[in-house]
């Protein structure tokens, strides 16, 4: 019965999940096909901002996982930034 509920949970998270990210991808389309310059620097920006800042905290941290490291080494090189 448990195992239900969990299987219950994660396809009601990953059809709520699979529609929000159309609809943030669709908002990106928008904005690049119709915005000005501005509007899309607007748009993307947040994104890799965020990124960068997450991967620079976790740098710091580090991490034993080889996977995880390498993600790590990605958003916080200064080639991201």
């Amino acid at each position: 019965m448990a195992r239900a509920c969990v299987a219950d949970h994660r396809f009601s998270y990953g059809r709520r999940s699979a529609y929000q990210h159309y609809a943030y991808t669709n908002h990106l389309l928008a904005i690049a096909s119709r915005g000005s310059f501005a509007e899309r620097l607007a748009a993307v920006l947040p994104c890799y901002w965020i990124y960068w800042e997450v991967g620079k905290e976790l740098k710091r941290r580090g991490s034993r996982d080889a996977d995880y490291q390498r993600w790590i080494d990605q958003y916080s090189g200064e080639e991201y930034g």
